[in-house]
């Protein structure tokens, strides 16, 4: 496959994974790691900045393929 292909699907999953992971504040390594808005029923909303949530989800990528090259190497 295409190296410019794999990229592009490794940052759509990346991104996809980073979506999910914005709700949990909990996560967040400083303050300005977490956002305030207001969704459409008017209530506030705290949830992670995307630039957090991709790097907790690209520490995750990277400790995926750690596990699968331990486990597909034995």
């Amino acid at each position: 496959m295409d190296n410019q292909l794999l990229r592009d699907i490794r940052a759509l999953l990346v991104s996809k994974r980073a979506r999910q992971l914005q709700q949990f504040t909990e996560l967040a390594k400083t303050p300005g790691d977490v956002e305030l808005s207001v969704d459409a029923s008017g209530r506030e909303v705290r949830r992670l900045t995307f630039d957090a949530a991709l790097r907790l989800a690209v520490i995750e990528m990277e400790n995926a393929r750690e596990v699968i090259d331990e486990y597909s190497t034995t």
